[in-house]
């Protein structure tokens, strides 16, 4: 599986670089499947020159290595699907309000902060991410959520082909036991603030977990392989702390430091 992640990193960086060189370097669809490490970037690429949750951070992010971008799907007050972190627009762009007392066009009319970006839409990073074959971690959060707009939500993944490429997580068991029953054919992921039983993973439906921080453990990981659920690290960004969750075998971890984590790891990527 570390094999798997070398290679696939290093060939995704310099193909989307333009930089592959001479040899057996492929680009990432013809090798990264869902079973190999994930590199998960937070948020996006992170830097002076990019915006959090924008199509442009998502996008570098593939180019810098990553096998995802990590982003957060909200609904605004008039139902559309939108990105954003926090529960207001207030941080990162020229508006304000909380997302889901703003209607769409108003929330489309603001700009982000440092690279005067819209806001987007999940249709927007699903055409993006398409053709990147990048995968796309989405945490569901906020209000407005529905069965139908959780069949909406796997409409619109189905129609770009990547309902293997999406996985939606939350740390709302009603939300994923909505997506369980309504939308079976999506990997959902449980964001963990209590203690990982499997008891909880049956009842959710879910494919893997990002337990907290304390709870990303060897029993944890071992006890979650055991019943073919994958682990996930939250947010890590230091040496001491990627070798101990690749000691541990988890299947991926979230980071604001790809280029970094790459570089550590052996790879390499582009600076931007």
């Amino acid at each position: 599986m570390k094999t798997q992640l070398l290679a696939v990193t290093v060939a995704a960086a310099a193909l989307l670089a333009g930089l592959v060189s001479a040899g057996p370097a492929l680009a990432r669809g013809t090798t990264w499947t869902p079973d190999d490490f994930r590199v998960i970037a937070h948020r996006g690429a992170h830097g002076a020159q990019h915006d959090e949750d924008t199509v442009d951070s998502q996008v570098t992010a593939m180019k810098q290595g990553a096998s995802c971008a990590e982003t957060d799907l909200r609904i605004s007050h008039d139902g559309h699907f939108v990105e954003m972190h926090d529960a207001t627009v207030d941080r990162t762009t020229n508006g304000t309000g909380y997302v889901y007392q703003l209607s769409y066009d108003y929330i489309r009319s603001l700009r982000t902060d440092k690279t005067q970006q819209q806001v987007p839409t999940l249709e927007e990073s699903l055409a993006a991410m398409q053709p990147l074959d990048g995968c796309l971690h989405m945490e569901i959060t906020g209000i407005w959520w529905s069965p139908a707009k959780f069949i909406e939500m796997r409409d619109l993944i189905a129609a770009y082909g990547m309902l293997d490429r999406v996985f939606p997580f939350s740390a709302n068991k009603d939300y994923l036991r909505a997506m369980h029953t309504y939308t079976p054919e999506i990997q959902t992921i449980w964001k963990a603030y209590e203690p990982v039983d499997e008891s909880d993973i049956y009842d959710l439906g879910v494919t893997a977990v990002i337990p907290r921080v304390e709870q990303v453990t060897p029993d944890t990981v071992t006890r979650m392989h055991a019943i073919g659920v994958k682990v996930f690290s939250p947010l890590a960004n230091g040496h001491v702390r990627w070798q101990e969750l690749i000691d541990m075998d988890v299947d991926g971890l979230m980071t604001n430091k790809t280029i970094q984590f790459l570089k550590w790891y052996g790879g390499s990527a582009e600076s931007s």
